[in-house]
């Protein structure tokens, strides 16, 4: 019997809903039905919070024959290399995104082209670098409607014999906010790849 069946077997025995499950071991429902499924292997720290719910031992569970300790041993050196270059790829998608500085217009292909590149990294990762390229085409689009807006509101008031602003100070505040956000989002990498992407 796998891991996953054993979960699904032992929920089913205490009768428990996998949101009662997911409330009782303190994580998120979704990461039960990913687990439940097959689709995803639990850390250590996971399976025992779910063990623990389910007054199930967690040496006893059992990985294609393996216990989950001796499993989750074994995996720690690989995840731990998966991980960090998890990390480092959704660093280079960021730091590929501060072009924005040189080519405001365009700068989202060049992290459009490495995302494309690099299929073997896991979904949410992909997942996590396309919402980032999607962030600075509305950056980009944003700028443009900014710049709009300004020229509109400079031709109003030069109509009205009024002073116009200075261009500078649109395009500054947009750029001050993306570089805000790639350098928030640049130290909050590792965060988001051990805790969510990762399961």
């Amino acid at each position: 019997m796998t891991l996953h069946e054993q979960l699904v077997a032992a929920r089913k025995r205490k009768g428990l809903t996998q949101e009662e499950l997911a409330e009782q071991s303190k994580v998120t429902v979704r990461t039960i039905q990913r687990i439940e499924s097959g689709e995803t292997v639990p850390r250590a720290f996971t399976l025992k919070a779910i063990a623990a719910a389910l007054d199930v031992p967690f040496e006893t569970l059992q990985l294609n024959g393996e216990t989950a300790l001796e499993e989750n041993r074994k995996q720690s050196l690989v995840r731990s290399t998966d991980d960090a270059d998890s990390v480092h790829f959704l660093q280079t998608i960021c730091l590929s995104c501060f072009s924005f500085i040189l080519l405001p217009f365009f700068h989202f292909l060049i992290p459009s082209a490495l995302l494309r590149r690099r299929t073997d990294m896991p979904r949410g990762v992909i997942r996590q670098g396309r919402q980032l390229v999607r962030g600075q085409i509305f950056w980009v689009i944003g700028l443009n409607v900014v710049m709009l807006v300004t020229v509109g509101f400079n031709l109003y008031r030069k109509s009205n014999g009024l002073s116009t602003i200075s261009y500078l100070v649109p395009a500054a505040a947009a750029y001050a906010w993306n570089l805000v956000f790639l350098l928030l989002y640049y130290f909050g990498i590792r965060r988001v790849v051990y805790e969510r992407l990762l399961t």
